[in-house]
């Protein structure tokens, strides 16, 4: 009887069986809707954040502080200030080139203008060691759910939102952010300009 057992599990499987050539067909149907899908939205977006941008009140949000675990991050609590919040996530290449222009843009902020990092669908223990190799000083904010960047508009990362001091969102950067870019919508947030 072990014999017959191990004949059956050492027989060859038949390839090209058809319901296996039926599954290949499925991932590729479904792997093409997929890229579909992931070319609208990438234009829906870029045309979304360009000439056509239609300022939105920001949905408040509040978070655990990356920085200290003891504080919470009210965006409500920014009021009558600009405020310009970067969203990101420690594997995102794009979002890792563009945190050294947001820290050094971060240091020459004028006084109405405030900064705020989210790092968005991380635990701490990822978030934390990242934030600080990254050198930022800035307050960073952690959504380890991800909740907060699909309810203030934001689908792709990294994606900065610049909000005026009435928490209107103003203007929305999709991508890596350039320091020219960065203090356009800073201008466009402060009091002074």
């Amino acid at each position: 009887m072990p014999a017959t057992v191990l004949t059956k599990a050492l027989a060859p499987v038949p390839k090209n069986r058809p319901h296996d050539q039926s599954r290949s067909r499925l991932r590729l149907v479904a792997a093409g809707v997929g890229l579909l899908a992931g070319l609208a939205t990438f234009a829906f977006l870029g045309r979304s954040s360009g000439s056509d941008f239609s300022p939105y009140p920001l949905t408040p949000f509040v978070l655990a502080s990356l920085q200290d675990e003891s504080r919470m991050v009210d965006s409500r609590s920014f009021a009558g200030k600009g405020l310009v919040v970067n969203f990101f996530f420690s594997t995102c290449p794009p979002c890792r080139a563009e945190l050294p222009i947001l820290q050094s843009v971060s240091q020459s902020l004028p006084s109405d203008v405030v900064m705020l990092g989210v790092d968005h669908g991380e635990p701490r223990t990822k978030a934390a060691p990242f934030v600080g190799e990254a050198g930022l000083t800035y307050d960073i904010a952690l959504d380890e759910e991800g909740f907060v960047a699909p309810n203030v508009g934001v689908i792709t990362f990294p994606a900065t939102l610049f909000i005026n001091s009435s928490g209107v969102v103003v203007k929305r950067h999709l991508g890596a952010i350039s320091a020219k870019e960065l203090r356009q919508g800073i201008d466009l947030v402060s009091h002074g300009s």
